[in-house]
């Protein structure tokens, strides 16, 4: 039988799936659009200063600990240039971040050859992770789309950083003589969780002149909503009892309800640094949950 579309139909599961095995096969794999949408000239630059900041940031909470770098948002960052940026800018800056990558593993602590490590499997996870983006999620890259969002998040984010930190924990055992269960378990949450902030964040800024901002609140309660998030994530952290943290739920809904989606986005991005910082600085309720700092951050994320 013809279906109205003109195309075969059919009915036998086995070449339903062998049909659906050789389109995708007869499809490339690859992160850039042939007509790539023109970025503003400057975004190339933003971002690479927003990588360099962030992996200071990170860099310097786990400085002395020569592990892997706590709140690590910059894997999701590259993911999320590589996908706006046209092919040669985007190599550039896939070059830059992991050469800074580098140099602030080694910076603050870690051996050259396992500083080494991490930069190329952060580099390979960003790559993945922008590759199946572009896969799952097609040319339009609007997370705000529910079901965009959750193929993303499961069919792109998820199997990238099980993927490279499975491949970074076993070479980091087998050479460097690392505990792989420890290794495997900071590594997969605290990637998969960071660019679970870094990919979504990226993608919505860089569309930021996208979003309606005349919604509920003017120019001025913008930011003070963002300085509300800073205030409450200061003193909420101040005391080291958990409970308290719920206190930022009627916060947090306030944002979602009365500002747009950049916006909310950048106050949720300020609360989690001070979090993290005081996190780190023995401050809050998670600073005890563990005794090593990437441990607390995973908590601090979770």
């Amino acid at each position: 039988a013809q279906p109205r579309s003109g195309k075969p139909r059919c009915n036998r599961p086995g070449l339903t799936v062998l049909a659906a095995s050789q389109s995708w096969r007869g499809r490339r794999l690859t992160i850039f659009r042939t007509a790539q949408t023109e970025r503003q000239p400057l975004l190339l630059f933003a971002l690479l200063a927003t990588y360099i900041a962030s992996a200071a940031f990170a860099y310097t909470l786990t400085k002395g600990s020569g592990g892997l770098a706590v709140m690590w948002i910059n894997n999701g960052l590259l993911a999320g240039a590589l996908l706006l940026l046209p092919r040669i800018p985007a190599i550039q800056i896939a070059i830059l971040c992991t050469i800074t990558d580098f140099l602030g593993a080694a910076i603050t602590g870690t051996p050259p050859a396992q500083a080494l490590l991490i930069a190329g499997c952060d580099l390979l996870e960003a790559v993945a992770a922008a590759i199946l983006v572009r896969r799952v999620g097609g040319a339009a890259l609007d997370v705000t789309i529910l079901h965009r969002f959750r193929r993303i998040t499961l069919l792109a984010v998820l199997p990238a950083t099980l993927m490279v930190a499975t491949l970074g924990s076993t070479l980091s055992a087998t050479l460097f003589g690392n505990d792989f269960v420890d290794v495997w378990l900071a590594w997969a949450a605290g990637d998969f969780l960071g660019m679970m902030l870094g990919l979504p964040g990226v993608l919505l800024l860089a569309r930021f002149h996208r979003f309606n901002h005349s919604g509920s609140a003017g120019p001025w309660e913008r930011y003070a909503w963002i300085a509300a998030a800073v205030a409450s994530a200061a003193a909420l952290f101040h005391f080291d009892h958990p409970a308290l943290y719920y206190l930022f739920f009627p916060v947090g809904l306030l944002l979602v309800l009365r500002i747009s989606p950049p916006f909310a986005l950048l106050a949720i991005l300020a609360f989690a640094m001070v979090a993290a910082g005081a996190t780190v600085t023995g401050t809050g309720g998670f600073a005890f949950l563990s005794s090593d700092i990437s441990g607390r951050i995973l908590w601090l994320q979770l």
